[in-house]
């Protein structure tokens, strides 16, 4: 006997429910298909629970709900002043760099994947995908952060050496700047954003932690290139690896106190990703807190100054401070 569908008074949650999932795949057809593989069912029997002609049970909805992270206490909204978070936790005993980079292309493949996306980051250190594409500063980055961040054990009595890091993650990573050069973005930038990463330079130099000089040397170069190319991504709008123009922005504020936020931006798909303990993330498609970070975001904009493809004044101080940064980081190692 057919089963009827269920009543549309008692599909509002399920409907919610995919709704999300949609926004998390790039066809409705590539979706029935992965359904089907998790649940463990035909694909027609998939595309009935999608359409909401089959109540999902409890079960399932839990599947689907790790898989996808859609939180189901979300959906009814039942909690005011509450919001659902997604969260990967990250500790000394399971820290895996790699690991981390590959779920980073994961979200920036969705991203990518959205016809209209754009992602607005409010930095207080200079954004990763701008490390990711110059091997030497991504491989100090990631030293620093396996060493003195997550104070993994095996690494605490390492000095940096580029050796130290897998190539196959390097390469994760190219594949992480690739993919953010691609998307449209807009950054927010204040006074300490670049000063992070020469304070790190000079510190882990002064106490002795570089495998030899040549090494610093080297990485000093590279941060040197990295400033020159972020120049011209400035002075043309376009960032390095980009296909297509006018997909850059910069903002500068001398005053203002900035966290790392990231807000993803589409006609279909909207979230917030909040750093933590460095580079750990919180991220929620919260519709209703979404537009409370960008309403702060826009506030930020009324009191920054553009300085790509404008505000050349502004723009040609900034890079003239970090060439000085520069100077100086090469006198501390000449000494």
């Amino acid at each position: 006997m057919k089963k009827n569908p269920v009543p549309t008074t008692s599909l509002g949650h399920q409907q919610k429910f995919f709704a999300e999932i949609t926004k998390r795949t790039i066809s409705n057809q590539l979706l029935a298909i992965e359904i089907s593989d998790l649940l463990k069912c035909s694909s027609e029997s998939a595309y009935r629970r999608i359409r909401c002609e089959t109540d999902l049970s409890l079960d399932e909805a839990l599947i689907l709900s790790r898989h996808y992270h859609v939180f189901l206490d979300g959906l009814g909204n039942t909690y005011a002043n509450t919001v659902m978070l997604n969260y990967k936790p990250m500790t000394p005993e399971n820290f895996d760099f790699k690991g981390y980079l590959e779920w980073t292309v994961k979200d920036l493949e969705l991203i990518s994947s959205l016809p209209d996306a754009e992602i607005i980051y409010t930095a207080k250190d200079i954004p990763i995908f701008h490390w990711l594409r110059y091997p030497l500063l991504s491989a100090f980055k990631i030293w620093f952060w396996m060493r003195s961040v997550f104070a993994v054990k095996s690494w605490r009595e390492t000095k940096f050496d580029a050796s130290l890091i897998d190539p196959g993650t390097i390469n994760i990573g190219k594949r992480a700047a690739d993919l953010y050069a691609n998307i449209k973005s807009t950054e927010i930038w204040n006074e300490g954003t670049a000063y992070t990463i020469f304070k790190q330079i000079e510190h882990y130099w002064e106490s002795g932690l570089f495998a030899d000089k040549k090494v610093v040397e080297q990485l000093i170069d590279e941060l040197e290139k990295f400033f020159a190319d972020l120049k011209t991504a400035t002075d043309t709008g376009k960032k390095l690896g980009a296909t297509a123009a006018d997909n850059f922005k910069l903002y500068y504020n001398e005053v203002l106190l900035m966290n790392n936020t990231i807000l993803v931006h589409s006609e279909k798909f909207k979230a917030v990703y909040q750093t933590f303990n460095s580079i750990e993330f919180l991220s929620t498609t919260d519709r209703v807190f979404y537009d409370h970070v960008n309403e702060w975001v826009q506030w930020q904009y009324d009191r920054s100054a553009l300085i790509s493809r404008q505000g050349e004044k502004e723009r040609l101080k900034f890079f003239r401070v970090q060439e000085e940064r520069i100077d100086k980081l090469k006198k501390m190692i000449s000494r």
